[in-house]
Parts: C-alpha cells; structure tokens; sequence
C-alpha cells in the first residue's frame, strides 16, 4: 500500500511505504518535498532515484523497510539528514551533516560488493 498526500505527477508532499511483501518499483523518479514514512516494504529506486527536496525528510525506516537504489538530498541548510539505505537485506543509513548553506545536492547509491572481511560498498558524491 502507498499512500500519497499532496503534490502531483513525480513530486510528492507526503507518501507512506506499508507494503508487506515484495517492493515497491518507481516506474519514474519522484521528489520528496514533505516526510516519506517508511513502514513496511522496500522503495526500490534502482533504475529512478528518490530525490528528497530541501525540507524532504524521512521516518521509520529499518531493516523492515528502507529505500534500495539511489537516494539525492538537495540542501541549502546545515540541517542533519539520514538516507534510509540498504539493500532489501541489510539497512546501511548514512548521516550527512553540511558544513555550509551552499546550494548542493548529494547522491547515495547502496551496492554490495566484496572488500575483503565487508560485504558492503557505498558512494556518496556531493555536486555543487
């Protein structure tokens, strides 16, 4: 089940992730400009990114439900922000913190891949 609370088409205000079994695909990529709740299920944004838009937030993500693919964070403020990532098995958040009001958008992508005794491989790039 998704349920959607405002905006339109690919941007959306609020949305609730409560799916008990298998994913839910994007079929296109979507922006995130209120909280997306995480409750049951996975986002799977492997072939269209979840972007969260300055003031987007997320809530409740876990090993239960989180997003897998590719997650952007636009910013122009300080603020504290978690990817709820990981792989559909393993739940990887990441906690950014910028350092300065510069407009930026930062990208997260979840892939596993051996580095010896980790099982886990992250890319996190900032633009400006």
């Amino acid at each position: 089940v998704v349920e959607q609370t405002g905006g339109s088409g690919s941007e959306l205000t609020n949305c609730t992730i409560n799916k008990s079994g298998g994913d839910v695909d994007l079929s296109s990529a979507i922006e995130i400009d209120g909280t997306l709740t995480l409750t049951a299920g996975y986002l799977d944004a492997s072939s269209n990114a979840v972007t969260f838009a300055d003031g987007g937030t997320t809530s409740g993500a876990s090993a239960a439900s989180h997003i897998k693919g590719t997650i952007n964070k636009n910013t122009t403020s300080t603020s504290a922000f978690t990817f709820p990532i990981g792989d559909g098995t393993e739940y990887e958040p990441l906690t950014i913190t910028p350092n300065s009001t510069s407009a930026n958008t930062w990208q997260l992508t979840y892939s596993v891949s051996d580095h010896g005794d980790r099982n886990m491989g992250c890319l996190l790039s900032s633009e400006r």
